[in-house]
């Protein structure tokens, strides 16, 4: 079976889509609420918007001084469907979503990552550092072949959570989960600001404590670190990218996606003050990014360190503020009174998060498991990247759940249902939006049998670099430290290269035995054998002249080969965000189409169109009037708009009859009058013509 559906994103000069399918939402205070904690934003952030819909991964230490088995995420007022990518490369594999509503105005959405016990058995844990970790050791984080005493996770969501919670979940004594102690990393929120004239929009990112328990005025204290990339491209980050540096392969691009990073705030104490939530250090604000090409990703890292609370002097005995605010240089000991005093603790995480207000569509990585006569939680599969898309799906699923399909559904792409019977299925589900290469990925759904439990597992997946260059055989769904050997196969014209995963090289080899000791998500690259020779041509059609009021302008270049076009604005009153070019005012547009090439085809020669942006003509529609029974003094209001957006202007043919005021009319005495709406010239549009209406006052 195949399904088609198209979703449609839209645009306007008041809301923009993000990355992952997120939205706007404005801001009439100078206040952010956030988590029961008001943010104050500066002055600079006036009239700024959250960027909702960003990804969030982070390292985390096991402090608990016990082995655990399984990490929970709590998101509260968002449902399942509105959780974007997860990350399922550490020791549990793919997390466990549901969402409670038992508040059905305040729903609580649960990642859970989960060991599975059987037999006296866990499948995986977490183990308890024998050293302090350093937090140039995050890149183990991720590697599952090791157990060090830390765990990589991670989250994206398309909607505002009030609330973030972390906990490390533990066994009970008796096979059970249970909720563990709280971890002290926080989740930072990106503000949008608009652009002001010719000014860049930015995104600014801020953090807050995260939301613990406190006793007294002060709550718990944490040392934290910001670090910020000095430059930002459009390259797409995905989840998986956002992960600490390792210095043994620096061709890997980690969390600073490929740019230069610098410390932007060395040292501060993040710690909540219930008697003053308005500043101090209930807030870190970072400085302001540019989009200086308006579809910039920007990424961010903050590491967290233990404020130490076994010494007492490092408190305030009634309030429990914490006293020591600055660090020396040797990033160990205070400063001052606390010269001597060692005043930064172990190196609990970092957490590293991406904001993008455009990408290209995307789709997750995995499917949990779902169990027989239990409703399966609604999961988004295909994100939206800001741009209308297609969706296709071909495949089986199990008897009661369905694939959404409707384009006029915002759940468009979305799997939901309750399961009848056990089994496993697989399905494919492809995506494709007006710029980008289509994306596709075959998915294997696990249904239990009511009741039962299934044994742990995991996928190897992976995908050939570039698209259609090879073949591969040896994926699929496998038992937990079962053995899988990947063979790859170059397509005529291409020679194999060798294995990676997430960046990092393999083997040249064209076989890989790998433990499937968690999920796998692998890439066979391949090269061309032999220089290109195809010649190919671009073909522009553009429309020349335009009216302002066309406002935007989707280019629609193609290669004859076949390959994707690339825009570039040369000059002109526009903004162009990948094929989608916004005309900002009246003047001559310089755009340029090219493709550079991609074996057997050389570079096409660039094609440079001009277009004419001609002042707009804007119409009114002005409401029809009707006979009106006279009140001395009495008042009309008025109502007309202009298609521009622009002011319009009321005046009457006899004031003495009715005289008008902005938009309100005064009723002076009886009889007929013609009422005049009209709207003036600007530097972009042209003077409407005037709509006339009669009115009689009897």
């Amino acid at each position: 079976m195949e399904v088609v559906c198209i979703k449609d994103f839209k645009k306007s000069k008041f809301s923009f889509s993000l990355s992952l399918g997120g939205c706007l939402l404005a801001l009439s205070s100078w206040m952010l609420l956030l988590a029961g904690v008001l943010i104050p934003l500066s002055p600079a952030s006036v009239m700024a918007s959250q960027a909702y819909g960003s990804i969030n991964n982070f390292d985390v230490v096991n402090d608990t001084g016990a082995p655990c088995h399984g990490f929970e995420i709590e998101l509260d007022d968002i449902t399942s469907a509105q959780i974007t990518y997860t990350y399922d490369y550490n020791h549990y594999s793919t997390p466990v979503i549901s969402t409670d509503f038992t508040d059905p105005i305040h729903p609580k959405t649960f990642i859970r990552y989960e060991a599975k016990y059987n037999n006296g058995i866990w499948s995986a844990y977490t183990a308890v550092p024998t050293n302090a970790i350093s937090p140039t050791a995050g890149h183990q984080f991720t590697d599952p072949s090791v157990n060090f005493g830390g765990e990589h996770f991670g989250v994206g969501y398309s909607a505002n959570p009030t609330n973030i919670l972390y906990h490390w979940m533990q066994d009970d004594g008796a096979g059970n989960l249970k909720i563990g102690p709280a971890v002290s990393v926080s989740t930072p929120i990106f503000n949008y600001i608009a652009p002001v004239g010719a000014a860049a929009p930015q995104i600014q990112p801020v953090i807050i404590p995260p939301p613990l328990p406190i006793v007294y005025e002060f709550g718990p204290a944490t040392w934290v670190k910001m670090i910020t990339t000095t430059s930002h491209t459009n390259t797409e980050v995905r989840l998986r990218d956002l992960v600490s540096i390792d210095a043994n392969y620096p061709g890997v691009k980690g969390w600073a996606n490929g740019e230069p990073a610098e410390v932007e705030t060395e040292w501060q104490v993040l710690q909540t003050d219930s008697g003053n939530t308005n500043g101090g250090n209930n807030i870190l604000q970072g400085v302001a990014q540019n989009l200086n090409q308006g579809d910039d990703v920007v990424t961010t890292r903050y590491e967290f360190y233990q404020y130490p609370t076994n010494d007492p002097t490092l408190f305030d005995p009634e309030t429990y503020e914490a006293l020591a605010q600055s660090v020396a240089p040797d990033g160990i000991h205070g400063i001052g009174n606390f010269s001597n005093t060692v005043v930064v603790g172990n190196f609990l995480g970092a957490q590293m998060s991406a904001v993008a207000l455009t990408n290209p569509v995307g789709l997750i990585d995995h499917l949990q498991d779902g169990e027989a006569g239990v409703q399966y939680p609604d999961r988004t599969v295909v994100i939206g990247g800001g741009t209308p898309f297609t969706v296709s799906f071909t495949g089986s699923l199990p008897q009661g759940m369905l694939f959404n399909t409707n384009s006029a559904d915002t759940n468009c792409g979305v799997i939901s249902g309750t399961p009848a019977a056990g089994g496993s299925f697989q399905f494919t589900v492809s995506a494709l939006d007006a710029i980008h290469p289509l994306v596709s990925k075959t998915y294997v759904l696990n249904i239990a049998a009511a009741g039962a439990n299934l044994p742990p597992h995991a996928m190897v997946s992976a995908a050939a670099t570039p698209p259609g260059s090879g073949t591969f055989t040896g994926t699929g769904d496998f038992p937990m430290n079962q053995n899988t050997t990947v063979i790859a196969q170059a397509k005529p014209g291409y020679a194999f290269s060798g294995w990676s995963e997430a960046g990092v090289p393999l083997t040249h080899a064209t076989s890989y035995t790998l433990s499937v000791n968690a999920n796998h998500d692998l890439s066979a690259t391949f090269t061309n054998s032999g220089p290109a020779t195809n010649s190919q041509m671009i073909t522009f059609p553009v429309s020349s002249p335009v009216k302002f009021s066309t406002n935007t302008i989707a280019l629609a270049a193609t290669a004859s080969s076949g390959l994707p076009v690339s825009y570039a604005l040369i000059s002109g009153p526009a903004i162009l965000s990948n094929s989608i070019l916004t005309l900002t005012g009246v003047g001559t547009v310089k755009v340029s189409a090219s493709q550079p090439g991609g074996w057997p085809y050389k570079p096409a020669p660039t094609i440079t169109k001009s277009i004419v942006v001609a002042k707009g003509s804007p119409t009114i529609t002005f409401n029809p009037t009707t006979p009106v029974s006279f009140v001395r003094n009495g008042s009309l209001l008025l109502s007309a708009t202009d298609s521009a957006g622009l002011p319009v202007k009321f005046t009457s043919s006899n004031p003495k009859i009715l005289s008008i005021l902005g938009a309100t009319a005064t009723m002076k005495s009886k009889g007929s009058v013609r009422i005049t709406a009209s709207q003036a010239s600007t530097s972009n549009d042209s003077a409407a013509n005037p709509v006339t209406k009669p009115i009689t006052l009897h």
